[in-house]
């Protein structure tokens, strides 16, 4: 049965809301011309409720604990829109379209993005092993291996038929990949969004400090630290007075152990690791577009274009000017565009399939 969670509180609401307006303000030209409008309507956690005209239910699955002996059914969070009702089952209709996020980032993480990418289709998001507070899978092993198996029974549990579109930010764009590699049959299209081929010495140091923070246990040190890396210049110096109430936010969304547990077991610099992106991208059928920020400190355009170079005959790749890594919110509106362009292309046509 799918289990209900803790109500936002009145401040963690108040600074979702914050964010999610600020992600809407930093727009660029769209090459696509069309801007799709973001929505700041909260969804609520305690029961099943409604956002915009689609059935957005926020609520918990259950699916078997891959990472336990036995593997006993734990929680997930997931909200699930379903189709939107001006599109009735029909062929047209395209196929669901799964977000994994990043490290720190949760179901409230995207609710600017739920109404513009949820008009045409089913959209589905998921608090991994080690996100939020509701997803209580075990956290002893938190690898790109278990969380790619964690997504094929989120997928049977959701009773989805046939593949997905899937989209991926950062330490969710590594599931991704993992999950297209491995399980090709699962997946239609791929986008993938600060992901990689390696890091270099800034992007390295960056991911110690994270897991020196968390092993002392210092979330909020954490969450400091992230926010100042993962943002362009640009956008913090707009938002400079915001950036408190969004630590707090992110701060009280997640716990240490599932964040330590993510960064630890999720990261890999060997490039002879069969998880490691290098490895992992030579084995993706599915079309696949790469999304990166030219501002990115944590995974640079250069390496954004190498694991481009890796994939079957290229990948196309668009980078935001003016972005940090986080770029799915600081330029949301072209972002949003060039996630639905690409994946309502047809096929072979467009320059982007």
């Amino acid at each position: 049965m799918p289990r209900p969670h803790a109500r936002l509180s009145a401040h963690s609401l108040f600074c979702l809301l914050t964010v999610v307006r600020a992600a809407g303000a930093f727009r660029l030209v769209s090459p696509w011309g069309r801007r799709y409008p973001h929505s700041t309507r909260p969804i609520a956690t305690a029961t099943p409720t409604f956002v915009s005209a689609s059935k957005a239910r926020d609520f918990t699955i259950q699916i078997p604990d891959v990472s336990l002996p036995d593997e006993p059914l734990r929680h997930v969070r997931v909200l699930d829109t379903g189709l939107p009702s001006s599109n009735p089952g029909t062929a047209s209709v395209p196929p669901p379209l799964v977000l994994i996020g990043g490290t720190a980032q949760t179901i409230a993480s995207w609710v600017g993005h739920i109404h513009g990418l949820s008009r045409k289709r089913r959209l589905i998001v998921y608090e991994t092993r080690g996100q939020g507070r509701t997803t209580d899978l075990d956290l002893s092993d938190a690898s790109l291996a278990v969380h790619v198996e964690d997504f094929c029974r989120v997928h049977a549990a959701l009773k989805i038929e046939g593949p997905v579109d899937l989209c991926g930010f950062s330490f969710g764009g590594r599931v991704s990949l993992g999950v297209a590699a491995l399980h090709p049959g699962l997946v239609r299209r791929l986008v993938l969004t600060g992901v990689p081929a390696e890091r270099d010495a800034v992007g390295r140091l960056i991911i110690k400090s994270w897991r020196a923070a968390l092993d002392r246990g210092m979330l909020q040190e954490f969450v400091w630290n992230s926010m100042l890396h993962c943002h362009g210049a640009a956008f913090l110096s707009k938002y400079e007075s915001k950036i408190p109430e969004w630590v707090a936010f992110v701060e009280s969304a997640n716990t240490v152990a599932g964040l330590r547990a993510m960064v630890a077991r999720s990261h890999t610099s060997d490039v002879e690791d069969p998880y490691h992106t290098l490895q992992l991208a030579p084995r993706v059928e599915a079309p696949t577009l790469l999304l990166g920020a030219l501002d990115d400190k944590v995974a640079t355009a250069l390496e954004i274009k190498r694991l481009a170079e890796a994939g079957r005959r290229g990948w196309p790749v668009h980078f935001f000017p003016g972005a940090g890594h986080n770029c799915v919110f600081e330029a949301a509106v072209l972002w949003r565009e060039e996630v639905l362009a690409f994946l309502d292309a047809e096929e072979g046509k467009g320059g982007r399939v």
